[in-house]
């Protein structure tokens, strides 16, 4: 059932669930700088929480999004392996500017994403994606 899951799918999808495709492939270091860089400009600079499920990926993904809020002056507050709900609360907690998640979800091991949470502490709506 995976196989046939990622028959074909070499692109990114982007949606209110947030970014996700297949690490390295469709999910690459370019798309994810990308993406963090307009979330930052969208609500930085300040306080995003930085979050990832054990997936191998995450670490990687994690180096990118952490130098590009770097670049942006942000602080990240990073959690480490957590669950999603946990990261989504501590924005709301601590009034952060935002949160990322990389995580893809129920997705097969080889697919990863991001998850961003807004300032309010909950997943954006889809007019703001």
């Amino acid at each position: 059932m995976v196989d046939g899951y990622n028959r074909g799918v070499s692109e990114a999808i982007f949606s209110v669930s947030g970014l996700r495709g297949i690490a390295g492939r469709g999910l690459t270091a370019e798309l994810v700088s990308r993406v963090t860089e307009v979330f930052c400009r969208l609500y930085g600079p300040g306080g995003f929480a930085l979050g990832r499920d054990p997936r191998p990926s995450g670490s990687w993904i994690k180096d990118v999004v952490q130098k590009v809020l770097s670049e942006f002056r942000c602080q990240v507050f990073e959690l480490g392996i957590c669950p999603t709900p946990t990261a989504v609360h501590f924005v709301r907690q601590r009034g952060l500017k935002g949160g990322l998640v990389i995580t893809a979800s129920h997705n097969p091991i080889e697919w990863n994403g991001l998850k961003l949470v807004h300032p309010a502490g909950r997943f954006l709506f889809a007019d703001e994606v």
